[in-house]
């Protein structure tokens, strides 16, 4: 399983898809990506989200949010 396609679609369905999002497969996963930057992706049963600095520590002391590192 590369990717949890019900997570996908629920992530599909929040998104609205249109013209200015882009799907694309990546990293053995789909990303989701705006104006050619990705917002988001789904990598096994795990959603992956991009938020900027000033979100950074307030999101990782969530329950289930940890920081995704990208190993070979």
């Amino acid at each position: 399983m590369a990717f949890n396609e019900i997570l996908a679609g629920r992530v599909r369905s929040k998104l609205n898809l249109d013209t200015a999002v882009v799907e694309k497969k990546m990293f053995g996963g789909i990303g989701f990506l705006i104006q050619g930057n990705m917002a988001c992706s789904v990598n096994q049963d795990n959603l992956i989200v991009r938020n900027g600095p000033e979100m950074y520590h307030s999101s990782l002391v969530q329950e289930y949010v940890s920081e995704f590192e990208i190993k070979g």
